[in-house]
């Protein structure tokens, strides 16, 4: 059995297939040219991080002077008083009571009740 076997790994590593030598080289070269495109990233970020921290600063010196962009912490606009007031309520409110029978079962009674409920109301 051991003959076989090494006969059938021989025919195996035979018909082993190779790729060609020109899609090595292109491969090669991809990834080459991948391992250097990180150098690249960085060069190009290197602004972009640039113009994001200008942009922030500016905008916190702005708001430093008082001209807060973007309305950050302005007054809200002039409103007209609407005359409201709180009034307090009696509302119908159903309450869950449990009882327990003499055979020791429960048993639950909804009953109405009036509970103080505070309203805004305005003209």
């Amino acid at each position: 059995m051991d003959s076989s076997l090494s006969d059938f790994e021989e025919l195996l590593r035979r018909a082993r297939p190779e790729p060609r030598n020109e899609f090595v080289s292109r491969l090669e070269a991809s990834l080459v040219r991948s391992a250097r495109s990180p150098r690249r990233r960085a060069r190009r970020l290197v602004p972009t991080v640039a113009v994001a921290a200008a942009t922030a600063l500016c905008l916190l010196v702005l708001s430093i002077a008082g001209v807060l962009p973007l309305g950050l912490g302005a007054a809200p606009g002039a409103q007209a008083d609407r005359h409201c007031e709180t009034v307090t309520q009696l509302r119908v409110v159903r309450v869950p009571l449990m009882w327990t029978r003499k055979d020791g079962s429960m048993r639950i009674v909804y009953r109405a009740t009036r509970e103080p409920v505070s309203v805004i109301r305005c003209r």
